[in-house]
């Protein structure tokens, strides 16, 4: 997710769908549906899972978009992504439509980067990056930036870096692009925490200790998975038995 240069949107389903993610959904669908709706029928399944991780969590929140749009309301959909990059956005009106028909939970490990990173955040991280060096500091004040003990007020830095950031783009969204989001329930993973959290709330955990690489492997969630203690409930608003698929 780190590497595909694929930051630009389409629409879909009422809003914007980060590509390739977006096709790759509709034909995970396509090749898909007649096994699913062929396994509801016969065994009279009422919900299915849809689980991925990094790239295919984002195929897989947006699949389940798909299935939630095509099977019957009979049926419920539900996605477990962990580690999705943002690859979505709508109107809160469209949005909340959208998770009305389909639960999606997103788990993220606290020292992940890739579900932190966007065009967007790239071009407002180069732009603080350059802010901070054009400030008069010696090596040790930019070392105590660096570890948060210079008491330099954010604001100072970021007003820098908006006036770094290019003309034609914004941090919003830079050469036509579009800011994506991750939508549904989000979970903050780590040791001994699982809770839930906001997009807003994450953006806001520090980076540290763990390579990003590392933290953003299969082996590294299913190690944190099988350590932490559940902290939030996430279980699927129908309380009802349910048989899944």
């Amino acid at each position: 997710a780190t590497q595909t240069k694929h930051f630009s949107g389409k629409p879909y389903h009422g809003g914007t769908a980060r590509e390739p993610l977006g096709t790759s959904a509709k034909a995970i669908w396509e090749t898909s549906q007649a096994a699913i709706r062929r396994l509801v029928n016969a065994y009279g399944f009422t919900k299915v899972v849809v689980v991925g991780h990094s790239l295919g969590a984002g195929a897989a929140i947006l699949t389940t978009m798909e299935a939630a749009s095509h099977l019957p309301d009979s049926v419920s959909v539900e996605c477990w992504a962990y580690a999705p990059p943002p690859i979505y956005t709508a109107p809160e009106s469209t949005l909340k439509s959208i998770l009305e028909k389909c639960r999606v939970n997103v788990v993220v490990a606290q020292q992940d980067v890739v579900p932190r990173t966007t065009e967007s955040s790239v071009v407002t991280l180069l732009a603080r990056c350059k802010a901070i060096d054009q400030m008069e500091w010696a090596l040790a004040e930019r070392l105590q930036m660096i570890d948060g003990t210079l008491g330099v007020p954010a604001r100072d830095v970021q007003a820098l870096a908006i006036q770094s950031i290019p003309a034609k783009g914004s941090p919003a969204g830079r050469n036509g692009s579009t800011a994506l989001s991750i939508p549904g329930q989000l979970y903050l993973l780590g040791e001994g925490v699982f809770e839930s959290c906001s997009i807003s709330q994450l953006q806001q955990v520090p980076l540290g200790g763990t390579h990003a690489g590392d933290a953003h492997t299969c082996s590294s969630y299913g190690d944190l998975l099988r350590s932490t203690k559940r902290t939030a409930t996430a279980t699927s608003p129908d309380a009802s038995p349910a048989r899944t698929t």
